[in-house]
């Protein structure tokens, strides 16, 4: 029988912080997870989920690692030992450096997809999906990227959204709120040379001041809006 306190989760009945919690405190969730999936292989049922967050274990070191189905285009959890675990899976995407919007809609869909497997009517829960897929229409690209700044929208900027008006506005209100908040002026902002790295300092967006370039290094400068303090943020091309 599948762990009711899974079952919840899937069907949207917990939510995410309930469950999760609930995960740290209980082996027997986990335990139950790796189970399912040590049933399913030994009967031949893949576990297949589109993930937008990819695992980058080294396939010589992983205990499994996540291959492309050619026939319909989703993902398949391929065992590299006798079964996989879902813990490393799980540990991976909650000890990535991305937005918990990301962390949650992964981690969601990496339990759904062992609970559809072994019951194909279980329905899909959209929240994380939805909650996901909006955070990546409505916060620019020059912010989307590091936990803390994508952590600061989450909890200051997207609770003051308005739910009764249309995407399209809380798209657009949610783009002008970031520009507010991170102290955007016109099109001033870092063009990083990797993924965004806004510094928040004392739980509040820096300022950023300007760039500069020398060969493969790329600093962005910034200041706390504090202290006037100053923040350099390096990245390599």
């Amino acid at each position: 029988m599948i762990e009711e306190t899974i079952l919840q989760f899937v069907r949207g009945d917990i939510d995410f912080g309930a469950f999760f919690e609930e995960y740290r405190k209980n082996k027997k969730i986990i335990q139950c997870l790796e189970n399912m999936v040590a049933c399913l292989g030994d009967k031949g049922v893949f576990v297949t989920y589109d993930a937008v967050f990819r695992a980058n274990f080294p396939a010589e070191k992983a205990e499994y690692y996540i291959q492309r189905n050619g026939n319909d285009h989703t993902d398949v959890v391929v065992p590299n030992k006798n079964f996989p675990t879902v813990k490393s899976l799980m540990d991976h995407f909650i000890n990535s450096n991305c937005s918990s919007f990301m962390k949650r809609s992964e981690i969601y869909n990496l339990i759904f997809s062992i609970v559809v497997a072994a019951e194909p009517d279980t329905v899909y829960y959209h929240k994380y999906s939805d909650d996901f897929e909006f955070f990546i229409r409505a916060v620019p690209d020059y912010v989307a990227g590091g936990e803390e700044a994508c952590n600061y929208i989450e909890k200051e900027v997207v609770p003051n959204i308005p739910s009764d008006i249309s995407e399209a506005q809380r798209i657009r209100l949610c783009r002008e709120m970031v520009k507010q908040s991170f102290h955007v002026a016109g099109s001033k902002y870092p063009r990083w040379a990797q993924s965004a790295e806004w510094p928040i300092v004392n739980g509040k967006p820096a300022r950023y001041l300007g760039y500069k370039r020398k060969g493969d290094l790329a600093e962005c400068m910034f200041e706390d809006t504090i202290t006037g303090e100053p923040i350099t943020v390096k990245q390599y091309y």
